[in-house]
């Protein structure tokens, strides 16, 4: 099967769904505990994909510069001194610095777009939902 990662906004079960908000423990009640996979994620999974895990998004999914300071990061890949871009940013990294070939991240105004022009992957559209690919 092949790898996907998904943006830090979908259900993955097992894992903690942060959407970009503060890890440390004593924020814990903001965090979402999935547990069931999101549709994306069991059709992936039904098709034969390894779910390799989830990717660090903007907090809120709210900004375009694609850093979220409780992570610090995602940055980057080609340049440590440079964001990278859109709050799918995570899924974009992980597919440029080649972790994974595939991630998914959801666009609402450039989300992917704009990570995907600034680290050369190519943002896929599909109603919305946006897949990043290395082709």
């Amino acid at each position: 099967g092949v790898p996907v990662a998904f943006k830090d906004m979908m259900d993955v079960a097992g894992h903690i769904i942060y959407e970009g908000r503060n890890p440390d423990p004593a924020h814990q009640e903001e965090w979402v505990y999935a547990e069931k996979d999101d549709l994306m994620v069991t059709r992936l999974r039904d098709l034969g994909a390894i779910v390799f895990g989830v990717t660090i998004e903007v907090e809120g999914g709210v900004s375009p510069l694609g850093f979220n300071s409780h992570f610090q990061g995602p940055l980057s890949p080609y340049s440590k001194n440079r964001y990278s871009g859109g709050s799918s940013s995570g899924s974009a990294v992980a597919v440029a610095t080649g972790i994974v070939p595939v991630a998914i991240g959801y666009d609402g105004g450039g989300s992917i777009r704009l990570p995907g022009r600034k680290l050369t992957v190519i943002p896929y559209s599909i109603f919305n939902l946006y897949i990043m690919l290395i082709l």
